[in-house]
């Protein structure tokens, strides 16, 4: 059984990944540049540290060490589990149980330590 066990920097929170970008009377949602300087980042690390693309459903397990006392979870959810596929999985549609934890332990070291592993 493959399990992937990894450390990332906190995420932006969704209300800051994404932007109204809009032209000629038209609007759509974009990534925003600081989404995207953390989507390159959490991939690299990702990588260095072994995660691979995994089949089949899957459990997420994440605890988020927090910098300081605000932000929501949820707001830090979607972005993660978005941000893993194609690193960890295809699709996030193989997520069968996602856990995320909050954590104000270790303020010094703000993170997210994320496993993937085979649901079941």
């Amino acid at each position: 059984m493959t399990v992937l066990s990894f450390s990332l920097p906190v995420p932006p929170s969704s209300n800051r990944y994404w932007r109204i970008v809009g032209a000629k009377g038209r609007s759509f949602l974009a990534r925003s540049k600081e989404a995207m300087a953390w989507l390159a980042i959490a991939k690299l690390l990702a990588q260095k540290q072994g995660a691979t693309v995994l089949t089949g459903d899957l459990r997420v397990t994440v605890t988020w060490y927090r910098a300081r006392k605000s932000g929501d979870v949820d707001n830090r959810a979607k972005v993660l589990l978005d941000a893993l596929q194609g690193i960890c999985y295809a699709n996030d549609g193989q997520v069968k149980t996602f856990t995320i934890t909050r954590e104000d332990t270790d303020r010094g070291h703000p993170r997210l330590d994320v496993v993937v592993q085979p649901a079941g």
